[in-house]
């Protein structure tokens, strides 16, 4: 289990050493808003055993049915309301071409917010990095905290959208030119595929949320600032759709230029078989050597069969060339 702790005051952000974050959180009488150490943090969990989870929430005073919320691990998005809180459960990516997404659990507590993953999650990361850099725009609570990570998680999902549109954009280039793979647009749309899931759980997410805190004085803030990523959501899911449409043109059009490509050789080779084929049929003819056959024993005889298929060869190929067999 790795923690990293964000510490917040309304002037700036600190880490916290990982050895103080363990003993404080093993101290059995602490519990959040006892001890002015742990007024606004931000606990980022990765790598965390089910026990130790469970643990660790224990230890900030969580319920059991609270904890029961917070060590989900289906793979589905989730929102829940909490004894004093809201619990979040929803898909990221680290890079935008992981096939497999990371869900992301995001408990909000009184003076406190958690983020639970397995692995490294580059959203999350480059959130932290900015907090300590001081940008920090009308941060002053905790759900103000949470939202401004969940809008760097939306952030990312558009960067991802740019990204992809950019490799489409590309392929498009060489589908132009004749000269793309469809094996990968294949696999750029089943990324786009995965970034759109992606959004459509995140978007459920949200709107689990919106509307268990419809009734929430208390939470009145966050139930208005999640219409707007939901705005933004909403978009994004609408734009990587767009760009699945454009992958499904870009592959029926190499689709129809194989067919065309496969009609042209068929062609081809139609018209090769119905000139050869009454050369064949001369062939086998005087193949037969019967007695008596006309010009047999002549001298002139090979000439003139040779002469005859030459003509009829040439005839047909002219004829077929007339009539734009070969185009």
């Amino acid at each position: 289990m790795h923690i990293t702790a964000l510490r917040l005051t309304r002037r700036e952000a600190q880490l916290v050493p990982e050895q103080n974050v363990f003993h404080t959180l093993h101290s059995p009488h602490v519990r959040p808003g006892d001890d002015a150490q742990w007024a606004e943090h931000w606990l980022d969990v990765t790598d965390c055993p089910p026990e130790d989870w469970e643990r660790l929430l224990e230890t900030l005073g969580m319920s059991e049915g609270d904890r029961e919320v917070g060590m989900e691990t289906r793979r589905f998005p989730q929102a829940e309301i909490l004894t004093g809180g809201v619990a979040l459960r929803l898909p990221v990516r680290d890079r935008w071409l992981d096939d497999r997404a990371t869900y992301i659990n995001v408990i909000l507590l009184n003076n406190m917010l958690l983020t639970q993953h397995d692995g490294e999650l580059a959203p999350l990361d480059k959130t932290r990095r900015r907090l300590l850099e001081g940008d920090r725009p009308d941060i002053d609570t905790m759900p103000g905290l949470m939202l401004y990570v969940l809008e760097g998680i939306m952030e990312a999902g558009v960067n991802d959208f740019i990204l992809a549109r950019g490799q489409v954009e590309e392929q498009e280039d060489h589908v132009e030119a004749d000269d793309a793979d469809d094996e990968v647009i294949r696999r750029l749309k089943h990324s786009v595929e995965h970034l759109t899931s992606q959004s459509e759980e995140q978007l459920f997410c949200l709107t689990l949320l919106r509307g268990l805190l419809a009734h929430d004085s208390a939470l009145t803030g966050i139930h208005d600032a999640t219409g707007e990523l939901m705005d933004a959501l909403g978009h994004l899911q609408r734009s990587l759709q767009r760009l699945e449409s454009r992958l499904n043109d870009q592959l029926q059009q190499l689709d129809s230029r194989m067919r065309d490509r496969t009609e042209q050789r068929l062609r081809v080779l139609t018209v090769i078989s119905s000139v050869f084929m009454p050369l064949t049929f001369i062939t086998g003819f005087y193949g037969m050597n019967f007695e008596n056959m006309p010009a047999l024993r002549e001298p002139w005889g090979y000439s003139l069969v040779v002469g005859l298929m030459l003509a009829v060869g040439i005839g047909m190929a002219l004829f077929f060339r007339w009539r734009g067999w070969f185009r």
